[in-house]
């Protein structure tokens, strides 16, 4: 491309996207191109006159996305969640969606509606389960109050960053976050960094699930975006995802269920009496996920829809009965 006006540049950078099928070719393009510049996509319009080796990267990085299928958030390092810039590395860390925003904003909302009111809970007299009738104690969680949230699948810690900015205000936070990979927990440590995330509050461990969170810790609340796509789906995933994104964060065994199992049995034993489960997981799968639960003893088990008004976010309480 020469040097050439800025609508006709950005039109022709659409033009290109648009015919070999990359989403949103528009937002891509001036994202890209504001990304070069240094500067806001907003004042992309702001800038007199583009460099010659600014039209160069651009041309070079197109052709990453076009032939190579490389997703821009690889290509910029980098990815907005929830207003949170955090960094990604191809291979390493999944990029997070909208449906794990909507993830967080469920969780953030149902943490503080639950923490801000007593919360009835009943216990078994004789703590056994069996004979002996119910009472009922009530948990009161003000402001200031201290929460152990566990991030489970942290990746690029984007949920767990999230979490604790949103939080942080109201409570005294305590994050758990892990993920099976230790290079996603090195890259999810330097994004606790850059955010000015202070070690005390999120806790980073390698290790799968729960397994490598401590043992005395109990939780009052466990957030996951784990694997669940069935493996057999890989040879339809478009491109950007099977070449780019690590497969360990996004496949889960024939039925998408092999890290949601475990993870759901986990969480049973590790979450406080009432203590609140939520998950994101594939469509097609809310009624095995429901079964699953209420095998493990969990209650209260709501479904949420995603922006395509399909089941991806469950809420649940775990055994009032510990």
């Amino acid at each position: 491309m020469r040097n050439r006006s800025f609508r006709r540049l950005l039109k022709q950078a659409k033009t290109l996207l648009q015919n070999k099928g990359i989403k949103e070719p528009a937002a891509s393009s001036e994202h890209l191109l504001a990304a070069i510049l240094g500067v806001k996509r907003t004042d992309l319009w702001l800038v007199p006159e583009i460099p010659q080796t600014t039209l160069k990267k651009f041309d070079r990085l197109l052709r990453l996305m076009i032939e190579k299928r490389m997703p821009l958030a690889y290509i910029l390092k980098n990815q907005d969640f929830m207003g949170l810039p955090i960094g990604l590395k191809s291979r390493v860390t999944f990029i997070p969606r909208p449906e794990t925003e909507l993830l967080v904003e469920t969780a953030v909302r149902e943490i503080k509606k639950q923490h801000n009111a007593s919360t009835v809970l009943p216990l078994p007299l004789d703590g056994g389960g069996q004979g002996g009738g119910e009472i009922y104690k009530s948990r009161n969680y003000k402001h200031g109050s201290r929460l152990d949230i566990a991030d489970i699948g942290t990746g690029s810690g984007c949920i767990a960053l999230a979490l604790w900015t949103f939080l942080k205000d109201a409570y005294q936070v305590r994050l758990w976050a892990s993920d099976i990979s230790k290079a996603a927990i090195g890259m999810a440590r330097k994004n606790a960094e850059k955010l000015r995330c202070p070690r005390k509050s999120v806790r980073w461990f390698c290790g799968r699930l729960l397994e490598p969170l401590p043992r005395t810790v109990k939780l009052d609340t466990v957030v996951s975006n784990p694997p669940y796509i069935p493996e057999r789906e890989l040879k339809n995933l478009p491109q950007e995802v099977s070449l780019w994104e690590p497969r360990r964060a996004y496949l889960a065994g024939p039925d998408g269920l092999s890290v949601i199992r475990p993870l759901i049995v986990q969480a049973s034993a590790r979450l406080k009496p009432g203590g609140l489960l939520a998950m994101e997981f594939g469509y097609r799968q809310a009624d095995s996920i429901c079964k699953l639960l209420e095998k493990s003893g969990f209650l209260n088990i709501k479904f949420l829809n995603d922006y395509e008004n399909r089941p991806r976010v469950v809420l649940a309480k775990s055994s009032f009965i510990g």
